[in-house]
């Protein structure tokens, strides 16, 4: 048997986003524009489904845990992804979520076209509608 290995932690944890979104029923393919690509992502869908997803750097892309009423699977496909440099295609098809600054009342807009982000990206099938998100992500 042969046994691969690859280490990922080439260096301590630098840095550290968490943060929440409300689906309102418009919600296409989703970005949490970070400005790094995370090594370890989780997100808590709190809403009457109850559904927890993990992603870490290395896994293979739509890859990851998900954990359903304390039963957890390893999914292969429409899992959240780790992006750095990521090309967002045409308009309007990414809801991005950023940092709310000052007086903003919502962090989420549409993408311009071909606008390029770093961090996750989530399939539109992972996020309901009027489903509540929290999420944290370690880099």
């Amino acid at each position: 048997m042969t046994i691969t290995s690859k280490n990922h932690n080439t260096g301590p944890v630098t840095r550290f986003a968490t943060g929440s979104f409300k689906d309102t029923g418009t919600v296409k393919k989703s970005i949490l524009n970070l400005g790094f690509k995370p090594r370890y992502f989780k997100l808590w869908d709190v809403s009457s489904t109850e559904l927890v997803f993990e992603v870490t750097d290395g896994m293979t892309a739509t890859n990851g845990f998900k954990t359903a009423a304390a039963d957890q699977t390893l999914e292969t496909s429409a899992m959240p992804s780790l992006i750095e440099g990521y090309d967002s295609g045409a308009a309007d098809l990414w809801t991005v979520y950023e940092t709310a600054l000052g007086a903003d009342t919502d962090n989420s807009r549409l993408n311009l076209a071909n606008e390029v982000f770093s961090g996750v990206s989530i399939p539109a099938a992972l996020i309901a509608t009027s489903v509540q998100a929290h999420w944290i992500a370690i880099g």
